[in-house]
C-alpha cells in the first residue's frame, strides 16, 4: 500500500482492524470507540515500527475472550485461572513498559 496516500491508507487499515474485532459478535455489546482506538493504535504502531509480531502479541494479551476460553480448560477453577492469567498478562505488560522507558531514557 506504499503507492496509496497515507490519508487514505490509515483510515482503511483502521476499518479493516475494526472488521476483525470479534467481541461485538460474541457479546452483542458494541463499543465503536474501543474498536477505532485499537484499530488506530495498531495501525500507528505498525506504521512506526513495521513490527507485526509485536502488534499480534499486544492483541493477544488484550483479548479477554481468548483468555476466558483458555481458562475454561481448568475446570472447576476457571475463575481462578482467569485471574492468574490476568495477573501474568499485567506483569508482562508492565515489564515491557519498563523496558521501553529504560530504552527511551538511555537514548
Amino acid at each position: 500500500m506504499k503507492d496509496f496516500p497515507k490519508k487514505l491508507v490509515i483510515p482503511l487499515i483502521v476499518t479493516l482492524w475494526a472488521g476483525l474485532y470479534n467481541t461485538p459478535l460474541l457479546t452483542m455489546w458494541q463499543d465503536p470507540s474501543d474498536v477505532v482506538f485499537f484499530g488506530f493504535l495498531y495501525t500507528l504502531t505498525y506504521h512506526k515500527t513495521r513490527n507485526s509480531i509485536g502488534i499480534l502479541v499486544a492483541y493477544l494479551l488484550n483479548e479477554n475472550p481468548l483468555w476466558w476460553v483458555i481458562s475454561s480448560m481448568f475446570k472447576p477453577y476457571e475463575g481462578i485461572a482467569f485471574q492468574v492469567f490476568l495477573v501474568v498478562r499485567v506483569l508482562v505488560c508492565l515489564t515491557c513498559l519498563i523496558i521501553l522507558l529504560l530504552r527511551k531514557l538511555k537514548a
